[in-house]
């Protein structure tokens, strides 16, 4: 296992994940023992996707970087969602009615910003034409994704980027 280095230590540094190991497989063994409830549990599984995408992607493992940046996007919006409505457990809907939880059961990045409370964030920030380039990016994403093939590597180094960028708009607010 080695110690990120290089632009993945300034990205971690940037969006306050501080230094961190990562090793891809070694990797999947901390996600697992996650306990991906809180906020704070799945903001670190979301700087894990991003910071795995990002090994992937210098691994020419294109396919999958483009999968687990877009997830850690969605990771970053439940954990917002968690932060707005002060859920302690996002995932335990077992005992709430299925109409309630339902519209949180989703992927739909726009829905998730809505569910999340930063809808006029968001419109105050697609103003800026950077936020609407990386935003129409990563948009582009789907949870159907990870059933994709043959990615074009330079079409994902631009997702990656993106997925960053928008990351770290996230973790603003």
């Amino acid at each position: 296992m080695g110690e990120v280095t290089g632009r993945y230590s300034n990205f971690l540094e940037e969006s306050g994940l501080g230094r961190v190991r990562v090793c891809y497989q070694v990797e999947w063994q901390y996600i697992a023992a996650l306990d991906m409830k809180s906020q704070s549990h799945i903001e670190k599984l979301a700087e894990q996707k991003l910071a795995s995408a990002y090994c992937l992607l210098d691994k020419g493992q294109y396919n999958d970087a483009y999968y687990l940046a877009g997830y850690a996007v969605e990771l970053y919006l439940k954990a917002m969602v968690c932060k707005t409505l002060r859920v302690d457990d996002f995932f335990n809907f077992d005992k709430a009615p299925k109409e309630i939880y339902r519209p949180y059961k989703n992927h739909n990045y726009k829905n998730l910003v809505l569910l999340s409370g930063m809808q006029t964030e968001f419109s105050a920030a697609s103003k800026d034409a950077n936020f609407i380039k990386n935003w129409t990016v990563v948009n582009k994403w789907t949870e159907q994704s990870r059933y994709k093939g043959d990615q074009d590597p330079e079409a994902v180094k631009e997702f990656v980027h993106s997925t960053k960028e928008f990351c770290i708009w996230i973790k603003k607010h």
